[in-house]
């Protein structure tokens, strides 16, 4: 009956984890907190100063690498925020079992 208590803390803390890692990505416009963690690193947008160029942003815009880490960023929050509160409901459902299966009294039971 531990197994299950030790998956639901472990899957729990990294929940939390991904939870601060979006967070980072949200306040900082970097995605390097969640490449650390999940391993993945996108292609980098090319961007350029040259109006005449075809990748032009303007200074006065959001850099579409700060875009794009706002959002993944969100998305691992809301993601992270699921899993914690899912894990944490399977928290209480195993604890109100474990309660449940210590009424009954095995040793004195006849399986014969």
């Amino acid at each position: 009956m531990i197994y299950p208590i030790i998956f639901q803390a472990i899957v729990l803390c990294w929940g939390l984890i991904l939870v601060l890692a979006g967070i980072f990505c949200v306040t900082s416009g970097h995605l390097w907190p969640l490449e650390s963690i999940l391993g993945i690193k996108p292609a980098e947008i090319k961007t350029s100063k040259d109006i005449r160029d075809r990748n032009y942003v303007s200074p006065n815009d959001t850099s579409p690498e700060t875009s794009r880490a706002i959002f993944w960023g969100e998305i691992t929050v809301i993601f992270g925020l699921l899993l914690f509160s899912f894990k944490l409901i399977s928290f209480i459902i195993l604890k109100i079992l474990y309660e449940y299966y210590l009424q009954f009294d095995i040793e004195d039971y006849d399986y014969y």
